[in-house]
């Protein structure tokens, strides 16, 4: 960290700056990874939300995200697909209000959502599918909410949009 604070980021090359930041997001990534190899859940969540600074409104401005290379898109599509499993991993049906429950499914939903998004910018479908599939298992407690199904329904749309854009063996 004190290494990239210290850089005088003005003076990177686009190949460079690129570099820089896919290290940084596959850092977090695996990270995240470990955390939640290691059960802990609470701990995978900050690893991920640190990887999704990356690309913070506050942090980077549009015009550069528009610059960043594919292969940096990739780890955050993959990053907040782990975001999203660590959400999941909190959910326990025995003993967890059903309302709490129903938040955290759609809290995952929007990572896994999110992290089709950032496949469709890296152009890997395997990993959009991966997505989607996250995305699908997370609905499934949503489905007999009616306080959630508009906001399923919506975050379901956008994602079958993104699988609309995959070849059609994927």
């Amino acid at each position: 960290q004190e290494w990239i604070d210290n850089q005088e980021w003005v003076n990177f090359s686009r190949d460079e700056y690129n570099e820089v930041m896919e290290m940084r997001a596959e850092c977090w990534c695996r990270l995240t990874r470990g955390r939640i190899a290691a059960g802990d859940v609470y701990g995978s969540q900050d690893m991920a939300e640190q990887c999704m600074n990356l690309v913070s409104e506050d942090v980077l401005q549009k015009s550069d995200e528009r610059q960043l290379s594919p292969r940096v898109w990739r780890w955050l599509a993959i990053c907040e697909r782990y975001f999203g499993l660590a959400i999941q991993n909190i959910i326990n049906p025995d003993g967890m209000d059903k309302s709490l429950q129903d938040e955290l499914s759609l809290a995952a939903l929007r990572h896994f959502n999110i992290s089709c998004g950032y496949a469709l910018r890296a152009s890997r479908e395997e990993l959009l599918v991966e997505g989607a599939i996250g995305a699908w298992n997370a609905s499934m407690h949503l489905i007999d909410s009616a306080a959630a199904r508009h906001s399923l329904l919506q975050l379901q749309r956008q994602i079958i949009d993104s699988l609309l854009t995959a070849r059609e063996d994927n």
